[in-house]
This record gives C-alpha cells, structure tokens and sequence, in this order.
C-alpha cells in the first residue's frame, strides 16, 4: 500500500499540555488543603503527602515529570538532528545542540542542582543562580536565533514561542517569586508564582517538542513505520 502520513505532534502537544496543567493545578490543591488543615490544628506537621505533589519541593512527581518531559524532548531532538544530518546539516547542528541543552536542563531538572548553588539572598535577584541563569540563558539565546536561520520561517515561530515560555519561567518568574518569598513568605502570593513558574516552563519544552516533531515526517506502508525530514 502507499505510504500514509502519520501526524501526531498537535495531539502530543495537546496531552501533555493538559497533564502539566494537571500536575500544578494537583500541587496548588494539595498546598491549599495543608494550608486548611494547618489553620484547624495550629503547629501541626505538614501532612505526608504534600511532599509528593508540590512543585516547590524536588524528587516528587512534578519533578519527575518535568525532567522527564525534558530527557524526552533531548531524544527526541537528537534523533530529529540524526535524521536531518545527510540533507539538511546546518538544521542538524541546530538540533543537536538543542538536544545537548534539554539533556543537560534534565539533568538539572532531576539532581536540584541550580538549587544547590545556594538559596535565598538578600540582593536585587534574590536567587544566586539567576545569575549564571542569565548568563547561560543568554548563549542559548544567540545559539537560538543563529540556528534558527536554517530553518524555515513558519517553522521557527513554535521555538521561539518555547523559548519565550522556559525563560519566562525560568528566569522571570523565578525572580519575582524571590522578591515574593522575602516579601510576604511561604504564602498564597508566592505559591502562585512558583505554580506559574513551573507550568510556563513545562508548556515551554512541550512547544519545543512539538516544534521538532513538525520537522520529522513518520510514515506507515507495508514495510512498517519509517521517518523523513520534512
């Protein structure tokens, strides 16, 4: 039979956008009901099971997911660069070290590592891995707009929308849920900013990995499934 074109990268998208909805909408309930039960047993210990759902904690599910969202997305992107080696190298080296660069955020994302580089301080940013942050946000923000060239133009637009949402996250609202914290504490105010945080920098590798997915055809025939460069 013909080759029939798979197209899967919109529904992708779509699910795993709505289950990084679901993991920080979760740990926003479980926060709100700790907050409840604090309020009618004054000096009582955080319950059990906040520590599995909340965002603002490491190794739990919102961790998990979002690493491996990450170690995902950095496969997947490698395997995209593969692909595009052959005919299209300069499309390839972008990919590649993309790929390199989710990889290398898993990693992150999983160990705590920017967390252990120190905690809350008292200075304009507050966190002091803002500013390395910054730093190496900036490089991949060169790195971006130079590999971006060898790709067309209505392709380009699903990376930079997902470099607007991960730094947003990352860097931004990082900040302010800094200032936050100083400000008014392990309250409402800063929940939801990490909460957005989170969810930003979630919906950014999402977008990224839809936008790798739309330069990679899958196609099924009688010999099976095979890939191609768009």
């Amino acid at each position: 039979m013909p080759p029939t074109e798979i197209r899967t990268g919109h529904r992708l998208a779509r699910v795993l956008a709505v289950v990084a909805v679901a993991v920080v909408a979760v740990s926003l309930l479980t926060r709100w009901l700790a907050y409840r039960r604090e309020i009618a047993t004054p000096g009582i210990a955080p319950p059990w099971w906040l520590q599995y759902f909340d965002v603002n904690t490491e190794m739990n599910l919102p961790t998990w997911f979002a690493g491996g969202l990450l170690v995902v997305t950095g496969v997947v992107t490698l395997v995209v660069a593969a692909l595009h080696r052959p005919t299209h190298p300069r499309v390839a080296r972008f990919l590649g070290l993309l790929g390199v660069g989710l990889l290398a955020l898993s990693l992150d994302e999983l160990t705590g590592l920017h967390e252990r580089l120190g905690g809350v301080v008292d200075s304009g940013l507050h966190f002091t891995w803002v500013l390395p942050g910054l730093a190496l946000a900036a490089v991949a923000l060169v790195l971006l707009v130079r590999g971006l060239r060898a790709v067309s133009p209505a392709d380009r637009r699903p990376f930079l929308l997902a470099a607007v949402l991960f730094f947003t996250g990352a860097l931004v609202l990082e900040t302010v849920s800094g200032q936050v914290l100083l400000a008014h504490g392990d309250r409402a105010g800063y929940l939801l900013v990490t909460a957005a945080e989170e969810l930003l920098e979630m919906l950014g590798v999402v977008v990224a990995l839809y936008a790798v997915l739309r330069l990679v055809r899958s196609s099924r025939d009688d010999a099976g499934w095979r890939l191609s460069p768009a």
